[in-house]
């Protein structure tokens, strides 16, 4: 190989727009959120133990991100929002 032939093609930059920016990444983080929520789905069906309680946990993708809501028999949340002690 001799070291004086690129063997790479040079890397045209290509201008793009911030608002075009932001909106890929937009689309990624809720192509990632989608993706996650049928992961944890699937994971809450697939587990024995989890799917005697699969009626008491909601899954919900929101503009901060994805909810999980966890209430108890009665339908009320076990726990307050943004909180991991228990009421």
């Amino acid at each position: 190989i001799n070291p004086e032939i690129k063997t790479e093609a040079p890397q045209e930059k290509i201008p793009i727009e911030r608002d075009t920016v932001e909106a890929m990444a937009e689309q990624v983080e809720q192509e990632r959120l989608e993706l996650l929520l049928q992961e944890l789905q699937t994971k809450v069906e697939e587990n024995p133990q989890l799917l005697k309680f699969k009626d008491q946990i909601s899954f919900e993708i929101t503009p901060e991100g994805l909810r999980i809501q966890i209430t108890d028999a009665a339908n009320r949340p076990m726990f307050d929002s943004g909180s991991a002690r228990l009421k």
